[in-house]
Parts: C-alpha cells; sequence; structure tokens
C-alpha cells in the first residue's frame, strides 16, 4: 500500500445528491448507504480510493447526510489496519451544489491540496483498477481524465472522444462524429484546472463539471482525456439497475472482485442461523445478520441480510436488508429497512 507522500493523490466522494429515482429507498437511507451485496456503496467507493494509494478522503453530504458520516467513520475503521492513517474531511451541503460545486467545497476545505484529485460519484460500481487509471493519467500529462467505457444503452452516455483519447463531445457540444462513451463518474483531476472549478463553482448556486467545466474546454489544450475501461460498471441510479448489477455480479463474481461472495454461487455467511430444512436456488447470497427458518426458500437471486426469513417464506430475484421478520412471498422487489420498491 502507498503511504501518504507529497503526491499521493487525495479523494473525494460526491455524495450529496438525494437519489430521487431510487425513492423510496432513499427514503431510509441515502443513496450511498443503499446496501449491494449486504455492503454500503460508499464503502466499494472508499475501498477503490484507499487502492489507488488515497490517504485524505473528503465527502460533501446533503440528503440524510448525518447517517453518512459515522457510516464512513466506522467503516474507514474497520479499513485501518491496511491503510494507516486516513483522514477524513466532510462538508454538509445545505442546498446542493452540483459536482462542480461539490468538488470547489472539498478541495478548499481540505486545504486546497496540490496533488491529483481523485473525485467519484457516491453511486458507481466499478470493477475497474483505480491505480492503473491514475498511472495512465498521471502519464498522459492531461488536466483531467475521465474515466468511461462503450456506452450500453443503459446509461446516459454523452462523451464523445477522438483516436487519441481527447474527448471532443460532452452532451449536445463539440464532435459527436465518434464512437459514444458511457461516462463512468470517476474523475482524475490535476490541480491546474482547480481555478476553472472555483470559477464555475462560485459563478452559480449548483455547477456541473461536465455542463460548466468540462464542456468549457472541449478544443483546448486542457480538453480532458478519456481513458476507457471496459469493465463492469453500474450507477446504481434506480431500484432495476441495483438488483441488475446484484444478478450480473451474482453470475459472474470475477467482474466484480470486491464482492464478498463465495465461490459455487451460494454464499451463507452464517451457516449457524440456517435451518437443515431451508432451501436455495443458486445464485443467492444470505449475510451474516440473517436467518431463515426451516422450508423457507432462497434464490435464484435473491440478496437476504439484516432479515429473518419465517418457515416457509420465499425470496426470488429480491433484495432483502433490515427488514426484520418477514414471512410470505417476496419476488421481483427490492425491500431496505421497511421500504419496498417493486420491480
Amino acid at each position: 500500500m502507498q503511504t501518504d507522500t507529497h503526491d499521493a493523490p487525495i479523494g473525494m466522494i460526491l455524495a450529496a445528491g438525494f437519489g430521487t429515482r431510487m425513492r423510496p429507498l432513499t427514503e431510509a437511507l441515502p443513496k450511498p448507504l443503499i446496501p449491494f451485496l449486504n455492503t454500503p456503496i460508499i464503502a466499494y467507493t472508499l475501498d477503490h480510493l484507499i487502492r489507488a494509494g488515497v490517504r485524505h478522503v473528503g465527502v460533501n453530504t446533503h440528503h440524510l447526510g448525518h447517517l453518512i458520516r459515522p457510516a464512513v467513520e466506522a467503516i474507514a475503521e474497520a479499513l485501518r489496519p491496511a491503510t494507516g492513517d486516513l483522514r477524513l474531511t466532510f462538508v454538509h451541503e445545505e442546498a446542493i451544489r452540483g459536482t462542480a460545486g461539490g468538488v470547489a467545497g472539498l478541495w478548499r476545505a481540505m486545504g486546497c491540496p496540490a496533488q491529483t484529485t481523485i473525485a467519484v460519484n457516491g453511486d458507481a460500481l466499478a470493477g475497474l483498477d483505480l491505480r492503473a487509471a491514475l498511472a495512465d493519467h498521471r502519464a498522459c500529462g492531461a488536466a483531467a481524465s475521465l474515466i468511461a467505457r462503450p456506452t450500453d444503452g443503459a446509461h446516459p452516455g454523452g462523451l464523445w472522444a477522438d483516436a487519441e483519447g481527447r474527448v471532443v463531445g460532452l452532451r449536445g457540444e463539440g464532435d459527436r462524429s465518434g464512437a459514444e462513451l458511457d461516462f463512468m463518474g470517476f474523475h482524475l483531476i490535476e490541480p491546474r484546472l482547480m481555478p476553472a472549478v472555483l470559477r464555475a463553482a462560485d459563478a452559480q448556486a449548483s455547477a456541473c463539471m461536465v455542463a460548466d467545466v468540462y464542456t468549457a474546454l472541449l478544443g483546448t489544450e486542457d480538453a480532458p482525456v478519456a481513458h476507457v475501461d471496459e469493465r463492469f460498471w453500474i450507477a446504481v441510479d434506480t431500484p432495476a439497475l441495483l438488483m441488475k448489477a446484484t444478478r450480473a455480479v451474482l453470475d459472474d463474481p470475477s467482474i466484480f472482485p470486491q464482492a464478498p461472495l463465495s465461490p459455487g454461487g451460494l454464499t451463507l455467511a452464517n451457516p449457524g442461523a440456517i435451518d437443515d430444512k431451508a432451501l436455495f436456488a443458486q445464485p443467492a447470497f444470505v449475510g451474516a445478520l440473517a436467518s431463515v427458518g426451516p422450508r423457507a426458500r432462497v434464490g435464484p437471486y435473491a440478496v437476504v441480510d439484516g432479515t429473518a426469513l419465517a418457515p416457509g417464506a420465499v425470496v426470488e430475484r429480491a433484495i432483502l436488508f433490515g427488514m426484520g421478520s418477514v414471512e410470505g412471498t417476496w419476488r421481483d422487489c427490492v425491500a431496505i429497512n421497511g421500504k419496498i420498491a417493486p420491480l
């Protein structure tokens, strides 16, 4: 692991969004704390940053922000044996300031650092190697690199790059004649770009990194570069996308190395809480804080934690987290802390 040095990158997790499209789940938890395979999404992001050498992380908050800070502090403490001393900075936004506003506010709160900034959207799940992306970014000398992949139609896309990787089109601006890419929500930003970010953030109440910073740089020497990575990525923007990501990783855990899954398609984190008459259809995941009663059926494509399944309960193509004691059939839904989203 890289230790704190003068050139170690800093990390930012942009976690201030409402998560409107994730309702009603985000009425119980802010989107970065929504569990993916029983682990908050933000924990995977923090792990990515730490593996890239980051030792100072800033997090901006808004919706249910009082829940995010203690969760991040607990995750950082759990990771401390691997990271040593990890510094955390939090900025709470009373009104959402957009991605550029979030980056600007965190950069100032973190002391205007003179290192590369890795900023990550708070809803991204990715199987990429962030350390390798950082090395490529520094080698190319770009003011900013945007990690992207060929568009799959499930996300907005909106980024076009030329044969050298220079971004030439963003959303409705610039050259859109080439292949479209999905921006994966990972920004690698050099300090020389920060004055432009600060100007955009200070000029309006809510400023966007893409629309108000990068678009203005198209055609200039500081135009961002696209770092293309074709590995697994999903922006968990809706309950359906959460389930899509869950199914994909249950089918093939190798696409997401951070997945806490056992080989063979069935993960039982606490076998002692599983009745010997319980039934399972692979793939399925039952976490350490779940129990499964006799004749209960779990799977396929089921994730259960923080939940006690009564005798005869059925969970298929569903995610149940923090639901207490449940009975009956749970199918094609995501249910978290008492909130249920049909799929």
